[in-house]
């Protein structure tokens, strides 16, 4: 199979799951592909070397290339007429999950149960159930 088929194949897969998964052949696909072809056009930026380096970084960290972002945030900006999402990293160690973590861990020490081991906190459960 060609690369170029294959590139096509996964488009219409996408599209297809957007579309309440409808299951088509191959040859199906490949036949709606030849039918509604897109024509494509070069956007061209300049942008900052630092900056284009960081967003390379931030989006393969969410699993994808600059260019499939970017092809995403026009797609997203057009339907929804305006920037319908955000996406970004928290590397904050100070979460919203580690802050409720903390404060869990003050109030355990505040009734005097931050010590308590599991067969004590499982008694504790067994008592309260009864």
């Amino acid at each position: 199979m060609q690369k170029e088929n294959l590139r096509g194949f996964s488009f219409f897969v996408v599209h297809i799951i957007l579309n309440r998964l409808q299951l088509f052949s191959f040859d199906d696909i490949m036949a709606s592909k030849e039918d509604c072809s897109m024509a494509n056009a070069l956007v061209q930026f300049r942008a900052d070397e630092h900056e284009k380096m960081q967003a390379i970084d931030i989006c393969a960290r969410l699993g994808m290339d600059l260019p499939s972002y970017l092809r995403m945030c026009m797609s997203r900006l057009v339907s929804e007429r305006g920037i319908p999402f955000r996406m970004h990293l928290d590397d904050s160690p100070t979460g919203k999950g580690l802050r409720a973590l903390h404060a869990a861990n003050r109030i355990a020490a505040q009734h005097g149960t931050a010590d308590m081991s599991l067969d004590e906190i499982n008694a504790e459960i067994s008592a309260a159930r009864m």
